[in-house]
């Protein structure tokens, strides 16, 4: 379901929009689409600040692009209000939705949530700044460590049951007393019904290697990126810095999401898209 907001223009400079001050913008929020006669609601035009009454001149909203319009102009503002569970969906239709920066966490707050970019940012550049730190997740690592319940010889059975699969992730790699850290033993199955990890790369050791029962088995971190969307491009970061606001190690262009061959200004909206584990093989 959507819903439509009338706006009144009262003046066109730019791409800042006044609405009239009789509070018709009370329901536009951050992300909508705008559009009106002359501007079609498949150019995706959208609202990136709200400014409620600002002194006498009303009702300001400020969109991603330049368009033109006219004073005495009605526009229509539309957004989503209801979806199916987004976070918990995997079809490439919830990624979609999820992806792009056109849902208000006002709305509905399991949606992404949006800031905006500091500084420019360059083709080249490998770090972005953002308004609001707080809300870009830092990927950071994952360790984990479990009991082994059962021996085990490595060599004959690739199957360790453990007290606990907590933080346990696949790709992770494996060390114990005597499968060390530079091995490329890894986590290639999680049996969550019997608490138990299937071994891979387990050729790779020299002799018969035994996981004793009670002894702890380590898992190093495995690859985790954090997720932002700039208009139509899909950007991975792997640190978020609370002292800078900022967001570095980028990876650009992911899944052939369209790259700007020109700088992103400052004040464009950034969407956090939160993190993610990587695909490792195994």
């Amino acid at each position: 379901m959507t819903i439509s907001t009338l706006v009144v223009i009262t003046s066109a400079n730019a791409n800042v929009y006044v609405a009239n001050t009789l509070g018709v913008i009370a329901g536009v929020t951050v992300g909508d689409i705008f559009f009106n006669e002359n501007i079609l609601y498949t150019q995706n035009i959208r609202v990136i600040k709200v400014y409620p009454a600002i002194g006498p001149a009303g009702n300001v909203l400020v969109l991603d692009a330049n368009v033109s319009t006219f004073v005495s102009n009605y526009a229509n503002t539309q957004h989503q209000t209801t979806s199916s569970g987004l976070w918990g969906a995997t079809g490439i239709e919830a990624y979609f939705i999820k992806s792009s920066h056109s849902y208000s966490t006002e709305i509905d707050p399991r949606l992404p949530k949006h800031s905006t970019i500091t500084s420019d940012l360059a083709m080249d550049a490998d770090q972005i700044t953002v308004e609001n730190i707080g809300l870009f997740p830092d990927p950071g690592f994952i360790f984990a460590c479990a009991t082994a319940t059962s021996d085990i010889t490595i060599s004959s059975n690739l199957l360790v049951a453990l007290s606990s699969l907590s933080g346990v992730e696949l790709g992770q790699n494996v060390t114990t007393a005597n499968i060390g850290r530079g091995t490329s033993v890894r986590v290639s199955k999680i049996y969550r019904a019997n608490s138990s990890i299937l071994l891979s790369n387990v050729d790779t050791l020299m002799n018969n290697v035994t996981v004793s029962s009670g002894e702890t088995v380590y898992f190093d971190p495995t690859t985790r990126v954090g997720g932002i969307r700039i208009g139509q491009e899909v950007i991975w970061y792997d640190h978020a810095w609370t002292a800078n606001s900022a967001l570095t190690s980028l990876t650009r262009n992911v899944g052939n999401t369209q790259t700007t061959t020109t700088t992103i200004l400052a004040g464009n909206l950034v969407t956090a898209l939160g993190t993610r584990i990587l695909n490792l093989t195994l």
